[in-house]
Formats: C-alpha cells, structure tokens, sequence
C-alpha cells in the first residue's frame, strides 16, 4: 500500500465510554426482561399449581351431587329442562316447589316422594306433574350447589352442556341464582368462542373424563377467569360439565404490580451498575489512552520527549495500556536521540536516509521476535521493508493456554507516520483480540479505536485469525487485506477466498464477518502482504498470485521458516535488479495437533 485515503468527518466520533455504557444497558434490561419473564411463570405456575388442587377437591364434592343416587331422576330431569326452560322458570318460583316430602304442601304424591318412583313411572305421568317433578329436582340441585358455592367462595359455579347438539346451554348458574333468582340461569345460551375456551372443546365429543382447566376473559364483567370442568356422566352418557371459576384478574393485577416494581428496581440497579462500569473503563483504559494519543500529538508537534514521560508517568495501568504507554515514553526518548543525531548530519538526504532507518528500527522492534514454544504448531514470519520505511506489520500472540492469535496488516503511507499508525494499530487490534468473543467483534472495535484517533486519515488492511490449538479450528475476519492460502490434507496450497470487510481507520463504522475452517494435522497456512503478488520485475511485470501459490506448493511438505525462505528467494529471482516496491511480510503457520493429554 502507498497511498492514504482522505476520508471528510461529517460528525465527531462517538465515545466508547458512552457505547459501552449503552451496551451494557441494553443487555441488562433484556437479561432483566427475561428474569421478569421467567418469574412471572413461575409464580403463575405455583399459584395455578395449589388453584388445581383445591378446585379438583371441590369439583369432586360437587360431582358426586350430579348422580341419580343423589338426586332421583337428574338424568332425566336434565333433559326435560333443556327441553323445557321457560316452564321450570315460570312454575318453579312458587313456594311449593321449594321442598319435597312435605305432606302440607301442594305437590303431587310423585313430586313429593320421587325416589320412591322410577324414571318411567315419572316419564308416564301427566305432562303437569312432570313439570312440578322437574321443578323439585331443580330445587333440591340448586340448593346444593349454593350451599357449595357459599361454603368454597368461588367467583362462580354452574353446570353447562358441552355437548355438540347443545353446546353452550345452562342448566344452572349460581351467580344468576342467588342475584336474580328469576333469571335462574335455566336456558341461557353462552356463547363459547373455540379461540377463547380451550380446554371447553374437548367435551364436544363424549369420552373424556379428566379435570381441565382454562383463563377466559368475561367481556362483560371485564375480568379474567379462571375455570375448572369436570364432566358428568349418567349411566355412562355424557350429559353436561360442572364448572367452578375464580375471579383471576386480582392475582393478574398484583403480579403486574410485582413485575413493575421488580423492573423499577432492576432499572436502578443497572444505571448505577453502568456507570460504575464506565468509570472502571474510564479509568482503566479510556484515560490511558486518551494520555498516549495526546502525548503523541504533542510530541509530534514540538518533538519534547521530556513532556510525553512527564504526561505519561501520570499513567498508573499495570495491564497492556501500562506496558504501551511505557514504549511510547521509551520511543519519545529514543525520537529525541535520533533527531539529535539526524541535526549533525551534513547533509537533508543523510538526515532523510538516518530519519527512515530510525523509522526501520522502530518499525522491526515492535515486531515479534520470540516464537512460542509448542509441540501443536510451528510458525515463523518476516517482514522486510522495502526502501521508504513502510507500515507493514505481523503478530502472534496466545490469547489462553488453548488459543493462539495471528495477525498481518498493512499501513497506508510510509516513514515515520506508518510506523507510529503500525504501532497504535498493534496495540489496539491484540488488545480487543484477547478480550472479544470473535475477530470480527475485535476488528469492529479496533476500527472505533483507531478512528477516533485517526487525524491523518490514515487507513490499514488486517486478517486476524483465532486458531484452537486443541482442535486446529480457526475463526478469522479479513478487513480489505489479501486472501490467505491453505494447504490441507497433504495436498497442494489454494487460495482461500474469504468474505471482506472495509479497511479500518476508513469509516468510523463498519461491519465485520467471522468465517471459520479447520485445519488438521500437517496442514498449512500462509498469510502475507501485497508486497509479495505485486513485486515488479524492470518491465513492470507482477509476481503475481499464480507464480506465489505455485512457488509454495514447490515443497510443500517444508517447514515455515524454509518455506518462507523459498518463497524470499522466488520472488528476488523474479524481480532481478529492479527496486523493491513495497514492504515484503508473510506469516507461516503449521498446525501438527495436539495430543489430548495435552488438551
């Protein structure tokens, strides 16, 4: 790369204390949503939970009242009053139809004394004395199941046909009952919606004998309902449900209640926690950082190592942002060494030619030299600046005892500047490595770094790659460098070509994509700069990326550091006498497993 880019800032760059105080906020709140969520379930769960208990217990009390050994004739009282409402409500309000066995009242022998008569000496009586049979039966039903509905408090009880011929008809209502006692309840028809009542549906078809339950909104009342159904059974026929419900909308109101406090205070907790946070960050990283770029700028403005220590020394970090701003007090001071020699030089191009090896030596020793000892992998790279100091740079670093991370990169531009923009770039990008979750994310954040501090316009290219040292997988992102070459199973090196995102220090914002491959044993990977394909030979010819693939796979099966060598060698043969283009960087990487004791 030679040329940088002018990128206009339209607005200033957002602070990261702030992105990260809002993204911990919203991870926060969403966490504390599904907290809410998950304790609003459980406490429905266990007030439901002890609802059935009770309700099945009163259920079955109330059943056992639904039988012809309880009350004589129910089956076939049941009938006549479906078929026969308007009669029972207009007779049965009479006082003599409130008892039976009483010889002072009114009624006939068989109203008074049913159960000494069978179903069909009643259904061969005289349509009147039906009416005042049927009116008893109802009497003495209703009675029992008021005292029931007074004994458990329930919001509401009744006996509801759910059959498909009669689907919705009542039989009896206590609320009706009790409140109006001329409306009964006797005949009316609800209206129930399959959407609304679900478990109601399964007593369409006869068959099914278990307690269910179901929450159902009364738009009338404007409550929400909680019911239980038992189904009746007479000589085996399905003939109606007996239902209990309970007022819901109480126990939904203080759970709300609940919910809303439980939110309220999770809110405070998390702003007071977010801004602990930032001023952690604030302190830890931020204010460090901030101390290092402007030390820098200074620096570059009145070149006065003693103010940069000076500013520096204020820096109390004992992490990565301590030993960084460590090297910049020690490059400060060595800068000023070095331009105290360049001013004895005789001449401006001596002055340059001191200016740019300084820029080398500094460019080189940031560089990793020490190669991490390890039976799982063999790596080796180079980087050879071409005759400008340039911004080329590789790293190799563990992330933990299972991870390794691998990075090459190239600066816009060249001198002393790319070597400043190569070191703070170097810094970031193994800095957010260590600690994202993914290259990706890492790069997303170098880029924020980077392009807050960017006032040169400068720009760089990365491939970061996350190799598991255990397993030989690889997450890597490519931001706008060159596509990295794979050997794998013993075969020939290939070009792997990877999804790309934008260069970073470009655009403040950009998007990052992971992609992932394995690698096995014995397999290969080779990353480099553009110095390599784009070597010219006197007739500006390129190297290329065919003569670059085909040179590597010449012995394949060699180690990095020779195949490195031998690619060096190819490319000089190719370029004969004429000047090097471009900085020249590649970075060799063979994975040989490791065993699971190891692991």
């Amino acid at each position: 790369m030679n040329e940088s880019v002018a990128i206009k800032r339209v607005r200033k760059p957002r602070k990261a204390i702030l992105q990260i105080g809002l993204l911990f906020m919203v991870v926060f709140i969403i966490v504390l949503c599904l907290f809410a969520i998950i304790v609003a379930l459980g406490s429905i769960k266990l007030y439901l939970s002890g609802k059935n208990d009770r309700i099945e217990q009163d259920l079955k009390k109330m059943g056992e009242v639904m039988s012809d050994d309880y009350i004589p004739h129910l089956s076939w009282a049941l009938d006549y009053w479906r078929n026969n409402p308007d009669a029972i409500r207009s007779e049965r309000l009479d006082y003599k139809y409130f008892t039976y066995g009483e010889d002072e009242t009114e009624l006939c022998e068989e109203a008074q004394y049913p159960f000494e008569y069978t179903t069909e000496e009643i259904m061969a009586l005289p349509e009147e004395k039906q009416l005042e049979v049927a009116c008893v039966i109802f009497n003495s039903l209703a009675n029992s199941l008021s005292f029931f509905n007074y004994a458990f408090d329930f919001s509401d009880a009744y006996i509801i046909d759910l059959t498909e011929e009669n689907w919705g008809f009542i039989y009896y209502d206590s609320k009706m009952y009790i409140e109006d006692p001329e409306g009964l309840g006797l005949g009316v028809v609800w209206e129930y919606n399959p959407e609304t009542h679900f478990a109601a549906q399964q007593y369409k078809t006869s068959g099914e004998t278990d307690i269910s339950y179901d929450i159902v909104t009364d738009p009338t009342a404007n409550t929400n309902e909680y019911i239980g159904y038992l189904p009746v059974y007479i000589d085996g026929e399905f003939k109606c449900a007996v239902c209990i419900s309970y007022d819901w909308t109480p126990y939904a109101q203080e759970v709300t209640k609940g919910l809303k406090s439980m939110m309220l205070g999770g809110l405070v907790v998390g702003i007071i926690a977010a801004v602990l946070l930032m001023l952690i960050i604030f302190k830890v990283v931020i204010r460090p950082l901030s101390i290092v770029t402007k030390s820098v700028e200074k620096y570059t403005e009145n070149k006065d190592s003693a103010e940069v220590i000076k500013k520096m020394s204020k820096v109390r970090s004992k992490n990565e942002v301590g030993v960084l701003v460590k090297d910049f007090a020690l490059l400060a001071n060595e800068m000023d060494h070095y331009a105290e020699e360049v001013s004895t030089l005789a001449s401006e191009k001596e002055r340059v030619k001191a200016e740019l090896e300084m820029g080398a030596k500094i460019q080189m020793s940031m560089l990793p030299s020490d190669y991490p000892e390890s039976d799982a992998f063999e790596l080796y790279a180079s980087m050879d600046p071409a005759k400008e100091v340039g911004g080329d740079f590789y790293d190799f670093f563990m992330i933990d005892d299972n991870h390794l991370g691998l990075v090459i990169a190239d600066v816009s531009g060249k001198g002393v500047p790319a070597a400043m923009f190569m070191a703070m770039s170097k810094m970031y990008i193994r800095t957010f490595a260590s600690s994202c979750k993914s290259p990706a994310e890492a790069l997303i954040k170098a880029n924020k770094a980077i392009d807050a501090n960017n006032e040169n316009q400068m720009f760089v290219t990365v491939w970061l790659g996350i190799v598991d040292l255990n397993t030989g997988h690889v997450v890597a992102a490519n931001a706008g460098h060159e596509y990295p070459v794979i050997r794998k199973n013993e075969g020939q090196f290939e070009v792997l070509k990877d999804k790309h995102s934008l260069m970073l220090g470009a655009f403040p914002n950009i998007k990052s994509i992971d992609y992932e491959f394995d690698l096995g044993k014995g397999d290969t990977l080779f990353v480099y700069t553009d110095g390599a394909p784009e070597a010219n030979d006197k007739e500006n010819n390129m190297f290329g990326m065919d003569r670059l693939v085909e040179s590597l796979n010449k012995e394949p099966d060699d180690e990095p550091v020779d195949l490195i060598k031998a690619m060096k060698q190819s490319i000089s043969e190719f370029v004969g006498d004429a000047d090097q283009f471009d900085d020249l960087t590649m970075l060799c990487f063979k994975y040989k497993g490791r065993d699971s004791s190891e692991a």
